[in-house]
């Protein structure tokens, strides 16, 4: 739809108003001790309601009025449900405001985490064609209105972009294992580590189980409750155990790998089940030699029309073109307490330093689009010869390049990083293979040991149109 100029306008203020209004919720949680979480409930849910008083507009939709008990009719009302579905909008769950609040206070209490369901649940919205709603709207910052509204999903899970926001420590059943673990605050700070003590497990293990059991069964269930049902098909890339062992009980699956058997190739190789209702991607994506792209399309041809995708990867939000970093060469980031810094050592030899990196969209250095660490990758080998390892390619222009300062995971060889994803460089990648739902991951789930201390590299569910 097009948006009369002087009706962009007066959203450009809105927009601009719901960013006061997350930037006052902002302040008042980093008073820490004592903050008045109704007040910061208050600024989300009002920057929610500007947000979809935008996007609705935007498609020519009527948007109801402030929360009353009148309006709240009016929006949980079948003709205004049906108009948005005539655009190709769909609102999940516009449910009583008071019983989502204390559904938060609870969880809040529990863990010590402002997780503002209340908002996420009652206003978030998700368009079939992501971002191409209101393609002319963009805010003082030039991002769509739609990025904009979902960076809102996505930071309502903790409320604010004070990262990394930490609560207090609480018990939870590994639904893995089965077994009583402790949630600390090393595991806000680093998901990766290892909170339960006896299988092992991390965040992004517990909510692979817990996705993929809600896509599957309709609920969540711990691994040892799954029904063995081998009428599903799933394939898993280098999936660790138990998941691998619990999941070829169950299923019809098999777990894969690059270099050893069963081998698979992620970006050519065809499926060795036949079509599959899902496919585990935990942080491989990032390890792929470029173009990526080919891994996303092999992804969608792998699986059956509505089959999922369950990825992990590394990834941060664009940030704000005007204040993006210039392009990189041999570059790593690293971390300096809670700040992030990129080291870019140019082709001159020439150093440079970006600090105070923006990951979270707010102000400040940003990627815009994801960074390729080899962009001209072709016949490469890695080398220790002086017993520093550097990866030394010959480009297709037969030019020789040599990177010293790479990052590997867990070890060399295979491990090697080979780029740091964009939020919306995944989105595109997505799109562009076919997926049409996508969904990143704006909900914690203590119970179960699921809890996200930062608003990037969130797992993402991606489904098959």
């Amino acid at each position: 739809m097009n948006v009369p100029p002087e009706v962009v306008e007066v959203l450009r203020k809105w927009v601009r108003k719901a960013e006061h209004d997350l930037e006052a919720a902002s302040r008042i949680m980093a008073v820490e001790e004592g903050s008045p979480f109704d007040t910061v409930c208050f600024h989300c849910q009002q920057a929610a309601g500007k947000y979809l008083k935008c996007l609705l507009t935007c498609s020519g939709i009527q948007a109801p009025g402030p929360a009353t008990s009148r309006n709240r009719a009016l929006w949980a009302s079948s003709d205004f449900k049906n108009s948005l579905k005539s655009r190709g909008i769909r609102v999940v769950g516009i449910k009583n405001l008071s019983r989502q609040f204390q559904r938060c206070q609870s969880l809040f209490h529990r863990t010590g985490l402002p997780v503002c369901s209340c908002v996420g649940r009652c206003f978030r919205s998700h368009h079939r064609d992501y971002g191409t709603v209101h393609p002319n709207l963009v805010d003082q910052r030039h991002r769509p209105i739609s990025a904009e509204f979902d960076r809102l999903s996505c930071s309502m899970s903790l409320c604010v972009p004070v990262y990394p926001k930490t609560g207090r420590d609480f018990p939870f059943t590994c639904n893995i294992c089965g077994q009583p673990g402790l949630f600390q605050q090393i595991h806000y700070f680093n998901p990766e580590t290892p909170s339960c003590a006896e299988c092992r497990s991390n965040v992004r293990l517990r909510w692979l189980v817990h996705k993929l059991s809600i896509e599957l069964f309709g609920r969540s269930m711990p691994l040892s409750e799954f029904p063995s049902k081998k009428s599903i098909t799933g394939l898993g890339l280098t999936d660790p155990e138990p998941l691998a062992t619990e999941m070829a009980a169950r299923f019809n699956y098999r777990n894969t790998y690059l270099t050893s058997e069963p081998q698979f190739d992620i970006r050519f190789d065809p499926s060795p089940l036949g079509d599959l209702d899902f496919l585990i991607a935990s942080e491989v994506f990032e390890h792929v030699e470029p173009p990526v792209s080919h891994a996303f399309q092999n992804a969608a041809r792998l699986l059956k029309n509505s089959g999922i995708l369950l990825l992990t990867t590394p990834w941060v939000w664009e940030g704000d073109p005007a204040t993006a970093i210039p392009q990189l060469y041999d570059w790593r980031l690293e971390k300096d307490g809670y700040d992030w810094t990129i080291f870019n050592h140019r082709a001159d030899d020439r150093i440079e330093r970006f600090s105070k990196m923006s990951f979270d969209g707010s102000p400040g250095p940003s990627l815009a689009y994801t960074r390729e660490h080899f962009p001209a990758l072709s016949d490469w080998k890695l080398s220790n010869d002086d017993g520093q390892w550097k990866l030394i390619n010959k480009s297709p222009d037969n030019k020789e390049e040599t990177f010293r300062h790479l990052v590997f995971h867990e070890g060399p060889g295979l491990a090697l990083e080979m780029r740091l994803f964009t939020k919306s460089g995944i989105e595109e990648n997505l799109l562009a293979a076919g997926f049409t739902q996508i969904d990143f991951e704006i909900d914690a789930t203590p119970e179960s040991g699921i809890v996200f201390g930062y608003p990037w590299s969130r797992p993402v569910l991606a489904r098959k149109g």
